[in-house]
C-alpha cells in the first residue's frame, strides 16, 4: 500500500470510527431518557410557565399588554434595564407554532390564546405610515431603549425596522395579498448594491447581492445570517419566484456554513447573534425547511453540531445545538436543565445590540466584536420556550 492509499484508508478508518462512536452515544442517550410521557408533562408545565408571563394587561407601563418582558444588559457597564421588544414576543409564537401539531387539544387552546394575546400588540410596533414592516421596540410612539435613562432620549439610538421582526411577524400573522407584495418589493429595493452596498461583514461575501437587514434610508447595509436564515423562512413559505436577492442570500447561508464562519467568526457572520451556537442553531432551523438539494448541508451541519457539542459548552448553548441536531432529524444528548421546574439560565443571551456595528471605519469595526461595545438581550419566557422545543422534539423522535 503506497503512502498516499495509506492515508485514504486512515481517513476512511476514521470515519467510520467517528459514526460508531456517535452511535454509541446516542444508543446510551436513548437508554438513559425519561419515558416520553415524562417529557411531555415536562414540556405543558414549561408552557404554562411561558403563558404565565405574558403581560396580562397594561398595569405595568414598562411593558405592552400580551408581551413577554424581557431584560437588556452589559455586565462591563453594570447595566441592566427591563426592555420592552417585539422581537422575544414574535420568537415566542413562532418557536411554539412550530411545535403546535404535537399540542393536545387542551394545550393547544393554551397556545392559541397566548398567540392571539401577543397579536394585539404587535400594531405597537408597525411603521407608524402602515407600511407592513415591523421594529424592535415601539413605535406608536416611539420607544427605543425603552425604560433607561439616557440611550432612549437620544434620537440618535433610533432604530428602523428590520428584516428580522419582520419576518417573524409575518410568519405568526395573517396579512394580504397585497401587503405580502409591498413587503416584498420593500425588501429586493434594499438588496446589496441597490443604492449602497455592504462594508462591515464577512470579506468574501460583502458583494453577494443579499438582502439586507434595515429598512431605513439612512441606516447602513448589513448581512446577519440568523436574520437572513428567518427572512428566508418566510420567502420560502410564500413561494414567490426567485429572484437574485434570493439566490444570493441562500449562497451566503451555504458560505457561512461551509467555510466554517459560525465557528471562526460569528460575529462578522452575525452582527446580532455573535456566537456560534446561535448561528448554527439558525442555520439548523433554514437548512431544516430546504428541500432535498439541501441535503448534503444538512449532513455537514449536523457533523459540525455534534463536534460543538462534544467541546461541552455550558447548559443553554447544549440545550440549543441538540436542539439544531433533532430539528434536523438526529437524536441528541437531553440537557437536564430543560427537565427542571425553575430553570437557572445564568447570563444566557440570545441577541444582542452593537453599539459600534454601523459605524464603517475599519479600527472602529476591530472593536465592534468586543463585548464591551454590546448590550446583550434575555427573555425568560423565550427560554422556556426552547425547554418546550427541546422536550417535545425528544419525545417526537422517541415516538419514531
Amino acid at each position: 500500500m503506497g503512502a498516499r492509499e495509506g492515508r485514504i484508508f486512515l481517513k476512511k478508518l476514521a470515519q467510520i470510527l467517528k459514526k460508531g462512536f456517535i452511535g454509541i452515544q446516542i444508543s446510551t442517550m436513548e437508554a438513559n431518557f425519561p419515558p416520553r410521557e415524562e417529557l411531555l408533562a415536562q414540556a405543558w408545565r414549561h408552557l404554562d410557565a411561558v403563558a404565565a408571563l405574558q403581560r396580562p394587561d397594561d398595569s405595568d407601563p414598562r411593558f405592552a399588554k400580551g408581551s413577554f418582558p424581557g431584560e437588556r444588559f452589559n455586565r462591563y457597564w453594570l447595566y441592566r434595564r427591563a426592555d420592552d421588544n417585539l422581537f422575544f414576543t414574535a420568537l415566542v409564537v413562532f418557536t411554539l407554532g412550530q411545535l403546535a401539531e404535537d399540542f393536545p387539544p387542551e394545550r393547544r387552546a393554551r397556545y392559541e390564546a397566548l398567540r392571539a394575546g401577543a397579536l394585539e400588540a404587535y400594531p405597537l410596533y408597525r411603521h407608524p405610515s402602515g407600511r407592513p414592516t415591523y421594529n424592535f421596540w415601539r413605535t406608536r410612539p416611539s420607544r427605543h431603549f425603552p425604560n433607561g435613562l439616557l440611550l432612549g432620549r437620544l434620537d440618535h439610538f433610533r432604530i428602523a425596522d428590520d428584516i428580522d421582526d419582520t419576518a417573524l411577524v409575518h410568519l405568526t400573522r395573517p396579512f394580504s395579498a397585497a401587503e405580502k407584495r409591498r413587503l416584498r418589493d420593500e425588501l429586493l429595493a434594499r438588496a446589496n448594491g441597490k443604492g449602497r452596498s455592504v462594508r462591515n461583514g464577512l470579506p468574501g461575501l460583502l458583494r453577494l447581492p443579499t438582502f439586507t437587514t434595515w429598512f431605513g434610508q439612512a441606516m447602513y447595509y448589513e448581512q446577519d445570517a440568523c436574520a437572513l436564515s428567518n427572512l428566508m423562512l418566510w420567502t420560502r413559505r410564500e413561494a414567490f419566484a426567485p429572484a437574485p436577492a434570493d439566490l444570493a442570500t441562500d449562497e451566503f447561508l451555504r458560505r457561512v456554513l461551509w467555510e466554517g464562519h459560525a465557528e471562526r467568526s460569528p460575529f462578522r457572520a452575525a452582527h446580532h447573534y455573535p456566537e456560534t451556537h446561535l448561528v448554527l442553531y439558525h442555520l439548523s432551523r433554514h437548512f431544516a425547511a430546504a428541500g432535498p438539494q439541501a441535503e448534503a448541508e444538512r449532513q455537514h451541519l449536523r457533523q459540525r453540531l455534534w463536534q460543538r457539542w462534544r467541546d461541552q459548552p455550558p447548559g443553554m448553548e447544549r440545550l440549543l445545538l441538540a436542539n439544531a441536531l433533532m430539528r434536523l432529524g438526529q437524536p441528541a444528548p437531553l440537557e437536564p436543565l430543560a427537565l427542571r421546574d425553575e430553570p437557572d439560565f445564568g447570563h444566557f443571551y440570545f441577541f444582542v445590540a452593537g453599539m459600534l456595528t454601523a459605524i464603517e471605519r475599519p479600527w472602529v469595526y476591530r472593536l465592534a466584536r468586543h463585548p464591551f461595545f454590546h448590550i446583550r438581550f434575555a427573555n425568560r419566557a423565550y427560554f422556556l420556550t426552547l425547554c418546550v422545543e427541546h422536550l417535545l422534539l425528544a419525545a417526537r423522535l422517541r415516538q419514531r
